[in-house]
C-alpha cells in the first residue's frame, strides 16, 4: 500500500498498557450484524497510508457488522473513525505484553471474529515479528476465529546473513499464520500462486482483494485545472507527467531521466509532478540539467492528491516487479481517468492489466518504458482512450464499492 497522506485525524485518550481505558462490554449486536474486531498496528500518516486504508475498509464492515478497533504502538493523537470505535490503544506495538493487552481488550469485546491486519515491518521494525505468532495461537487455544490479511507476506531470499534469517523467519511466520487462521486475504495474483507453490495444503482459505485507490474521488473541471497547471509552473504547451508515492525501492528512478530524454529529442517540453516522498534528488543518475524539470508537491491532503492528480496528462509508475492490484497510487490514477503508463512483470495478472487500458512495457527495459510515455505524451486522442478505458477497469475491477462486496463474502463469520 503506498501514501496519499492524512484525511482528518482528532484527538482520542489514549490507553497505555500500563493505563488501560475504561471498555464497557459492548451490547448486543442487531439481529443478522455480528461483531467484528479489528487489530492493527498503527503508524502516523507521514510514514504510512495505513489511516486511510483503514478508515475505506470500516466503511466496508461497517454496512454488516458492529466493528470495533484495536490499534499498537500509537503515540501521540490517535485516529477516529465514524464506522467504529477505536476501544483499544495498546502502546506496547510488539511482544509479549503487547499479546497479553490485546487479548484483555479481545475478552471485553466478545467479537464472533478478529481481522488482524498483518505488516510484518509494522508489527517490528526489522520485520522479525513475533506477536501475531504468538497471538494467533492464543486466539485459537481461546477458541476464537481470526482471519489475516497479509499486506506483505515475506521479503526474498538473500545470501547476505541477517537478510537471509529475515526472510526465513517470515516464512516460518506466515506459515503459522496460514496454518491457523480461518481465512486468508492477500492483494494480488502472484502472492496466491506463491502460497499455493509454497504452502499447497493452505491453498483453499486464500482469497485476493486489491487495494483500491486511497485517494478521494474528484473531478475538476477544465477551468480549475489551467488554473491549477499554472499554479504548479506547467506551460501551455508542455505534457505533466506524474508520479504518486516515488520513494520505495520497487520503483527504479532511473528510467525517468531517459523519459526527459526522449520527450526531449522528440521536442515534445515536459514536467514531471512528484507528488509524496520522492528519491528523485538523491538519485546518482540524475543529470544537472534535470535539476529543474520535477515540480516537488511533497505531502497533500487527500483532497489536494485528487486535484492534482486531476492535472496531469499521464501517469508514471514504473515496478521492477510489474503493476499489480496491490499498487493504490496506480489505482488512484486510474480511478481519476489519467492515462496510465507501467510495466509488466511477474506481479502482473496478465487478465487484468494489458495494453486495452494502459501502457505497459516491460520490466527493467528503461528503454520500451520511455518509448511508451512518448506514444501516449505524443497522442491526445490515445490519452483520452486510455484514461475512459483504465477508469472503467478500476470501476468494474478494483474500486471500493466491489471490494466491499468481497470483504462481505470472505470475512462474514
Amino acid at each position: 500500500m503506498e501514501s496519499s497522506r492524512r484525511f482528518q485525524v482528532k484527538e482520542l485518550e489514549q490507553a497505555s498498557l500500563d493505563q488501560e481505558a475504561p471498555v464497557e462490554r459492548p451490547t448486543t449486536p442487531g439481529p443478522g450484524r455480528p461483531r467484528l474486531c479489528v487489530l492493527s498496528p498503527w503508524a502516523p500518516p507521514e510514514e504510512s497510508c495505513l489511516e486511510d486504508y483503514l478508515r475505506l475498509v470500516l466503511v466496508g464492515l461497517s454496512r454488516w457488522a458492529e466493528v470495533d478497533l484495536v490499534l499498537t504502538a500509537v503515540g501521540g493523537n490517535a485516529p477516529t473513525f465514524e464506522q467504529a470505535r477505536v476501544i483499544g490503544l495498546v502502546s506496547q506495538r510488539s511482544g509479549p505484553r503487547a499479546v497479553r493487552a490485546v487479548l484483555d481488550h479481545l475478552a471485553r469485546l466478545a467479537p464472533q471474529l478478529v481481522l488482524i491486519q498483518y505488516f510484518p515491518f509494522q508489527w517490528s521494525s526489522r520485520g522479525l515479528d513475533i506477536t501475531v505468532p504468538l497471538l494467533t495461537a492464543a486466539l485459537r487455544l481461546r477458541g476464537l476465529a481470526f482471519d489475516v490479511v497479509f499486506h506483505e507476506l515475506w521479503v526474498p531470499l538473500e545470501l547476505v546473513p541477517h537478510r537471509l534469517l529475515r526472510g526465513l523467519m517470515q516464512r516460518a511466520v506466515a506459515t503459522w499464520i496460514l496454518a491457523l487462521a480461518r481465512r486468508v486475504v492477500v492483494s494480488s495474483f502472484e502472492r496466491v500462486h506463491e502460497i499455493s507453490r509454497c504452502l499447497p495444503w493452505c491453498g483453499s482459505k486464500v482469497r485476493m482483494l486489491p487495494i483500491p485507490s486511497l485517494v478521494p474521488d474528484g473531478e475538476l473541471d477544465p477551468n480549475e485545472r489551467e488554473r491549477l497547471r499554472a499554479e504548479l509552473g506547467v506551460g501551455r504547451d508542455e505534457v505533466l507527467l506524474g508520479v504518486l508515492g516515488f520513494d520505495h525501492d520497487s520503483k527504479p528512478v532511473q528510467g525517468l531521466w531517459r523519459v526527459r530524454e526522449l520527450l526531449e529529442e522528440s521536442g515534445i517540453r515536459s514536467r514531471l509532478l512528484v507528488i509524496g516522498k520522492t528519491r528523485l534528488e538523491a538519485s546518482p543518475a540524475m543529470p544537472p540539467e534535470a535539476r529543474r524539470w520535477p515540480i516537488h508537491a511533497g505531502y497533500c491532503p487527500g483532497a489536494r492528491v485528487s486535484a492534482l492528480l486531476g492535472t496531469l496528462d499521464v501517469f508514471l509508475a514504473p515496478m521492477i516487479d510489474g503493476i499489480s492490484s496491490r499498487r493504490s497510487s496506480t489505482a488512484a490514477a486510474l480511478a481519476h481517468g489519467v492515462p496510465v503508463v507501467t510495466t509488466s512483470g511477474h506481479h502482473t495478472d496478465p487478465a487484468l492489466f494489458d495494453q486495452s487500458s494502459m501502457r505497459l512495457a516491460p520490466a527493467g527495459d528503461e528503454e520500451a518504458f520511455a518509448m511508451a510515455v512518448l506514444e501516449v505524451a505524443a497522442s491526445s486522442p490515445l490519452r483520452l482512450t486510455l484514461g475512459r478505458a483504465g477508469q472503467e477497469l478500476y470501476r468494474r475491477h478494483l474500486g471500493w464499492p466491489r471490494q466491499w462486496e468481497a470483504m462481505a463474502e470472505v470475512h462474514r463469520p
